[in-house]
């Protein structure tokens, strides 16, 4: 990190992005469905789905 960069690299943070999508997507999800259940939602799980539908999109590559 730059010099005076609050920002940090530390086994709090890199816990936190590994253990994100098991401990606060359920919770997402959940109050998604509470609160917004007639909101279609996609869920993406991989490159190769992400680029589909942008192809389906007509999106610039």
């Amino acid at each position: 990190m730059a010099a005076g960069c609050p920002e940090k690299l530390d086994l709090e943070f890199l816990s936190f992005i590994w253990n994100f999508e098991r401990r606060f997507v359920p919770h997402i999800v959940a109050g998604i469905d509470r609160f917004c259940p007639d909101v279609p939602v996609l869920q993406l799980k991989s490159h190769q789905e992400m680029r589909r539908l942008l192809d389906l999109l007509g999106a610039p590559t």
